[in-house]
């Protein structure tokens, strides 16, 4: 008689303290807190939307104004309503007229 393998239970993940977790990266390690960010934002919990927002507004902070642009059009349409909607749509509209900038 073979031994039943018990499945390994996968580790539940308070998204709250994942997404707190993140911002405290943020200062020494801001990559590590994107990559935190844009983990946490595949979820479904209010702390994806935070999260997603985070990305957005972190990927603008250090230089990555294509990724910010497309973290924040995913934030308006995954969380129209949600608390940084307003946010979002601002820092879309700000990417989106300095990538239609023409250099003089």
């Amino acid at each position: 008689v073979e031994p039943r393998v018990q499945p390994k239970a996968r580790p539940v993940i308070d998204p709250r303290a994942a997404y707190e977790a993140a911002a405290a990266l943020e200062p020494a390690d801001p990559v590590a807190a994107l990559a935190a960010y844009r983990t946490l934002a595949r979820g479904n919990s209010p702390w994806a939307a935070n999260a997603l927002y985070a990305a957005a507004r972190l990927a603008d902070q250090e230089g990555q104004p294509a990724l910010a642009l497309s973290l924040a059009r995913q934030y308006a349409k995954r969380f129209p309503r949600g608390a940084n909607a307003r946010d979002a749509a601002r820092l879309a509209a700000r990417l989106e007229g300095a990538s239609n900038a023409t250099t003089p």
